[in-house]
């Protein structure tokens, strides 16, 4: 009986720790590696309910939906001003692979889809 109730804790304790894991954002979902070659987009906000990639470049469709991440959180873009402007110029880089981006702030309870992240150090908003 004492074995049972020690499996039954033991499987209660990884099946918790798994769901855990695959609803959150953890550190295996950010995007690893950005190019090191510097590139500046005009890119622009596109308000969305819905976890998920919410930014794109007007005229370069083939980026399609793609995410945000300063390269330091006091870079991150003030809210007021994705409701006022929603046109930035940034200078960064793609990551390689999809992710999520390491500041992301989730609207749903849901894991938001991994997507294409470009990682910014600078920023100006655009008319």
């Amino acid at each position: 009986m004492k074995k049972l109730i020690i499996y039954f804790v033991a499987f209660s304790v990884v099946y918790l720790a798994a769901l855990y894991f695959f609803i959150n954002i953890n550190y295996f979902d950010y995007a690893k590696m950005a190019s090191d070659k510097n590139d500046t987009l005009i890119v622009k906000y596109k308000s969305m309910e819905e976890d998920g990639p919410s930014w794109y470049s007007p005229g370069k469709d083939s980026l399609g939906m793609f995410y945000l991440e300063p390269i330091e959180e006091n870079l991150i873009i003030p809210e007021e001003d994705l409701t006022n402007i929603r046109k930035f110029m940034l200078v960064g880089s793609f990551y390689y692979d999809e992710g999520i981006p390491r500041y992301y702030e989730m609207k749903t309870s849901e894991k938001p889809e991994e997507g294409r992240v470009f990682r910014y150090k600078s920023f100006k908003p655009q008319k």
